[in-house]
């Protein structure tokens, strides 16, 4: 169960602080082109680095219960079942982009989101309840 835990705390850890440090330096998404990023408004490349923030700020949460308080200590199960909600609500929200976007591209580009995000959902969802996995 440990080796579980260190596993999903490290790899939300370096993703959410990869993705969040793209989004806060460069003003935009990792999707989008070079092309893209300069055509980007004003308000939205805003809204992109305080998206950026904000999953920096996850992916640090992430490594602190990793690297202080512990994958498995109280406060880590807390952090589990937090980051769990989270990455469950941004499921639904992918999951509710893919079904009303108005071009099929938007659907196949939300489909990596929805399985990381229900991914790292379940396996915080299992840390936070301390299931023992069978051998």
């Amino acid at each position: 169960m440990k080796s579980l835990a260190l596993v999903v705390f490290a790899i939300h850890a370096v993703l959410e602080a990869v993705l969040g440090l793209n989004a806060l330096i460069s003003g935009g998404f990792s999707s989008l082109s070079a092309e893209q990023l300069a055509e980007m408004p004003p308000e939205v490349r805003v809204s992109a680095r305080f998206l950026g923030a904000a999953l920096l700020s996850l992916g640090l949460m992430g490594a602190w219960v990793i690297f202080w308080p512990g994958v498995r200590s109280p406060v880590g199960r807390q952090m589990a079942l937090l980051l769990a909600g989270f990455h469950l609500i941004g499921l639904a929200g992918a999951a509710f982009t893919a079904l009303f976007a108005p071009a099929l591209w938007i659907s196949f580009h939300t489909w990596g989101a929805m399985v990381i995000h229900g991914l790292l959902g379940l396996g915080f969802l299992t840390i936070s309840r301390g299931v023992k996995l069978k051998r």
